[in-house]
């Protein structure tokens, strides 16, 4: 942590109470006959404890809360980002507050951190640090170090034995009770507590060794939970919203980011409020929450001549010490000076500028135009997930949701499309359904190929009616079980045969198909199997085109295009022939022939009823 300090003499008493010193002697000489040698010396063995320069471990010098708290911390393991953002939580305030005692300023802070030292108890405490610690003060917070103190707190009836106990603070007694019942400490010879009493180095060497071995007997590992799953990264703001944001890191992935209310944002080591106008574009220091889902705090960077830039690098120009990088959004092509001293990585590693590769991510920052640092990445992946939405445009953005459940968007240009199938086919990008499970390819910074698993199907049945109305395609189906069902057909719906795409027209009464289902409308259709052809079909004539020899005829269910050819035969029940241009509207017929297609047919008689 930054919070290091020139040391006073007091930081003797703290390696003797938290660092192993592997240097000294194994056995201290001032614990021969001891009664807390055998804890003391666990301790030492773990590391807790450590004798002083002299090759003593003064058992019976009393410590203060500088050093509880110092010693407690060392149950805790606290990694490099933790340790790091409990300095920025808490260190102020310590360095602040307490005047002395500065070695023992992570400790205190870890103390916080965890929960084993409230606020209040701080500030009560922050001029006494170098004062030493009453026994059940001691009591309480060992207690909260064990993650017992929910346990303490729910406790209503229970026996303290102590010819004491009366002197116990009230509130201090559960937790005095919780660490009897786990062994942890016992009255003097004449059975009493002491609760006022200070503490020697050899009682809390007791208390720990004990608690220790209590802690793993029932695995428990003390955390700082809210510093628990946390993660960082680097990104660059493009979206904000209310209760989100959307950022890209310097992989180029754009990813979506929940913001919950208290979420601690800075700018420039400032608190601030996020907004669109200020902080598109920035860079930000991400700690994310893997296990709310969110981000924890959002440390921001702005500059009246800094800005951000990034894309995928389209050309290296050593020569004019430029890159020209294509936008990940819109696709167009900037040229950018590099400046001279410029701290230039690839994957993490220093390198020259001649050794970046074209087709990689690069993120840039830029001062005065020029830019200053350059962080480029391979940017080559596949991603599963499904489609939550797709927004069309000259450039179309899809966002899709993986399967650990973040929200990520993808851009392809219309003039540069990927490769696209579904189930299977390739298709143009509109076939594409919300829903749908995606395997997205990214190369060299862009989207190259978008492969869609068709969705389950979850009707099925034959087709006994389709028409056109003024709401769109209606199409009647009969399940298995009898029942009837009418379907509105999705604009822009799929209808396939194995692999082959069909239009509207093409799907016929007595078609058997499979098809999705979504609130009423079909979005897939799968023709099964088609009605046998049929050799005649009969119904109203609802229209005339004359010099097209064309007439709709409606079969009661649905619309049936009819072609007569000159070579076809029309003739009424009497047995007259008659020529086409004497069809008329309302006229029932039953024609003879074959269909064409699902709705179209070929006439070779046409009686006239």
């Amino acid at each position: 942590m930054k919070m290091r300090k020139l040391l006073s003499f007091v930081l003797a008493l703290l390696l003797v109470l938290a660092l192993p010193r592997t240097a000294l002697a194994a056995s201290y000489p001032d614990l021969e006959g001891h009664w807390a040698r055998t804890y003391m010396e666990d301790l030492a063995k773990r590391g807790y404890l450590a004798g002083y320069d002299d090759g003593n471990m003064w058992p019976d010098e009393e410590i203060t809360a500088a050093m509880a708290f110092t010693l407690l911390a060392r149950i805790f393991t606290v990694g490099d980002l933790a340790s790091e953002l409990v300095d920025a939580d808490y260190g102020e305030l310590i360095a602040d507050a307490v005047k002395d005692s500065s070695w023992a300023y992570d400790g205190i802070a870890t103390c916080l951190a965890a929960g084993v030292l409230t606020e209040t108890e701080f500030e009560a405490l922050a001029a006494s640090m170098s004062e030493p610690l009453e026994k059940e003060y001691l009591a309480v917070l060992f207690v909260r170090t064990m993650g017992l103190a929910d346990y303490a707190e729910s406790l209503d009836i229970y026996t303290l034995k102590f010819y004491d106990t009366a002197s116990i603070t009230a509130a201090y007694r559960p937790y005095v009770y919780v660490l009897t019942e786990a062994g942890i400490i016992s009255g003097s010879g004449e059975n009493k507590f002491e609760p006022k009493s200070n503490v020697t180095r050899a009682v809390a060497a007791t208390m720990l060794s004990i608690a220790l071995t209590y802690m793993e007997d029932h695995k428990i590992s003390p955390v700082l939970a809210r510093y628990e799953n946390l993660t960082q990264s680097e990104a660059i703001v493009t979206e904000v919203g209310d209760g989100y944001a959307y950022l890209r890191d310097f992989s180029g992935v754009e990813r979506l980011y929940l913001l919950p209310g208290d979420v601690l944002v800075t700018e420039n080591g400032k608190e601030a409020t996020l907004s669109t106008a200020a902080h598109t574009g920035c860079y930000a220091s991400v700690i994310y929450d893997a296990k709310a889902l969110e981000i924890n705090r959002l440390r921001l960077e702005t500059g009246s001549k800094t800005r951000w830039v990034q894309g995928v690098i389209k050309q290296v120009k050593n020569t004019s010490s430029q890159l020209i990088v294509t936008d990940p959004t819109d696709f167009t092509d900037t040229a950018y000076d590099i400046d001279t001293d410029a701290v230039i990585t690839s994957g993490g590693s220093a390198v020259a500028m001649n050794k970046l590769t074209t087709g990689d991510f690069v993120t840039m920052k830029l001062v005065s135009g020029s830019a200053t640092e350059v962080a480029a990445n391979a940017c080559a992946y596949t991603l599963e997930g499904t489609l939550e939405a797709v927004r069309y445009g000259a450039i179309i953005r899809m966002t899709v949701a993986d399967e650990q459940g973040d929200t990520l968007r993808f851009y392809v240009s219309l003039s540069n499309m990927p490769v696209i199938k579904r189930g299977g086919v390739t298709v143009s990008i509109d076939k594409l359904k919300t829903g749908d499970t995606l395997t997205v390819t990214v190369k060299k910074g862009q989207v190259s190929a978008v492969t869609a698993d068709a969705q389950s199907t979850n009707v099925s049945g034959t087709i006994t009616a389709i028409t056109l109305t003024s709401t769109g395609k209606i199409l009647v189906l009969e399940g298995g079980d009898g029942v009837v069902t009418t379907y509105l057909i999705a604009e822009n719906a799929n209808i396939w045969e194995d692999k082959t795409a069909l239009t509207f027209s093409d799907l016929s009464v007595g078609d058997t198909i499979s098809a999705v289902a979504e609130s009423g409308v079909l979005t897939d259709i799968y023709l099964e199997t088609r009605v046998t052809n049929a050799e005649e079909a009969s119904g109203e004539i609802l229209s005339t085109d004359t010099s097209a020899r064309e007439f709709i005829l409606y079969n009661g269910n649905a619309l049936i295009y009819v072609t007569v050819p000159e070579s076809a035969l029309i003739v009424s029940v009497g047995g007259s022939t008659l020529s086409f241009s004497k069809l008329s509207v309302g006229n029932y017929v039953t024609v003879y022939g074959s269909y064409t297609s699902g709705t179209s047919f070929k006439a070779a008689t046409v009686l006239v009823k």
